[in-house]
């Protein structure tokens, strides 16, 4: 099984490409793995910037604030091109892709089959409101609604 640690691309810092930020992730995980001190990932932040343009953006003389999941879903499109898995699937899609099967049935009509749809996901999205943390929200049943009014709390 192909993973990160024996993906074998190589980086072209020249032409940028899914391959050299996959290869460059992949050595930022080598590098990370020796040393327990603060390590800048100036190489594959500057892959990453070459590759997803928008990241290249400056503010006052700064990189500009980017959004973290638009970054994750760069990191995980580029993974998907260029590292395949086993199983005729790519390794996003086989290790770090879930699926969430939703059933509804109709209270009113008990006779009617539930309908269940199924979604596929490559990202964990948690609203959490308490102090407990996702512990108690796992626990508590049935779900409740998540919308409220700016500010408020659930006791």
């Amino acid at each position: 099984m192909l993973t990160l640690y024996s993906y074998d691309g190589s980086i072209a810092p020249s032409a940028p490409s899914a391959s050299s930020l996959t290869a460059g992730l992949r050595d930022l995980y080598r590098d990370l793995g020796k040393t327990t001190e603060g390590f800048p990932p100036m190489l594959f932040w500057q892959l990453l910037r070459q590759h997803v343009p928008q990241f290249q953006e400056m503010r006052e003389g700064h990189p500009a604030q980017q959004d973290a999941e638009e970054c994750w879903t760069q990191i995980l499109s580029a993974l998907k091109t260029s590292l395949p898995g086993g199983a005729g699937k790519t390794f996003v899609s086989q290790y770090m892709t879930g699926e969430l099967a939703v059933t509804v049935k109709c209270a009113e009509a008990p006779d009617e089959p539930p309908q269940v749809t199924r979604e596929t996901f490559t990202d964990l999205k948690w609203c959490g409101d308490r102090a407990g943390g996702i512990a108690d929200d796992a626990a508590t049943s049935p779900p409740r609604p998540t919308t409220r009014a700016p500010g408020s709390r659930s006791r």
